[in-house]
């Protein structure tokens, strides 16, 4: 785990997926299908935002978020928040059971 501005962990976490993909899904599965790139972050930066504010409220090592099939979750090593702690963040797209592996 690595101490990160937080909106450098989140465009990291990012920087890994292949949103052609997730777009590609959608569209076969008939599922949001309108969704573009810029719909997709903002689902994602929300998520992240809440998912940031719950790791202060909260006294756990992991929070976990999910909405519009995305998965976000925040590990850390203590259970009361720290200010610069040290985290790990996952973003994933998870749209069936099974299905995610090749979409994220």
């Amino acid at each position: 785990m690595k101490a990160k501005p937080t909106r450098q962990a989140l465009d990291e976490a990012l920087s890994e997926i292949n949103f052609t993909n997730i777009s590609d899904f959608r569209k076969i599965k008939n599922i949001n299908p309108h969704f573009e790139y810029i719909d997709e972050l903002k689902t994602i930066e929300g998520l992240f935002t809440h998912l940031l504010d719950m790791r202060k409220k909260g006294s756990s090592k992991y929070f976990f978020i999910s909405s519009s099939m995305w998965e976000l979750i925040y590990e850390r090593s203590k259970n009361k928040y720290k200010k610069n702690e040290k985290y790990n963040l996952t973003v994933k797209f998870v749209p069936e059971e099974g299905a995610h592996e090749d979409y994220y």
